[in-house]
């Protein structure tokens, strides 16, 4: 997930407050460096993490709009059954799908299935996966 800011701290604090706050008890999220967090979802179908990120945006929005902070989320969500890639590789291939969501547009989630299938837009506003998997 990347944050686009002009912001420096505590933005970061408060976007990892707003993430955590949102997440189940079996999630784990940390900042990766900058302006970017990595979350995780063990034991996840791709539309039950849809649905968690979208919560996750909806509640970051709202922290935005509170302290007035023009900010944007990118999301890359990637699904992976049986990951053949090290966590370098996993990270790499999200980071990617993030990627393309900044160059989608504003405030986007674009999302894939590891290796099946590329990622295309939803139609719902977000992006999803291609439809041999919808």
């Amino acid at each position: 997930m990347g944050v686009s800011h002009p912001l420096r701290l505590p933005l970061p604090v408060t976007v990892a407050q707003g993430i955590k706050s949102t997440l189940r008890k079996t999630d784990h999220a940390a900042r990766i460096g900058g302006d970017e967090f990595a979350i995780l979802l063990p034991h996840t179908d791709l539309d039950v993490a849809k649905q968690i990120l979208r919560r996750v945006t909806r509640n970051l929005a709202t922290g935005m709009e509170k302290h007035q902070w023009p900010v944007t989320f990118s999301i890359g969500l990637g699904s992976f059954n049986k990951p053949e890639l090290g966590p370098n590789a996993v990270l790499d291939y999200c980071d990617g799908l993030m990627y393309s969501a900044k160059r989608g547009g504003k405030n986007a989630l674009i999302c894939a299935r590891y290796p099946e299938q590329k990622a295309v837009n939803s139609g719902d506003g977000h992006r999803g996966i291609g439809s041999s998997g919808n």
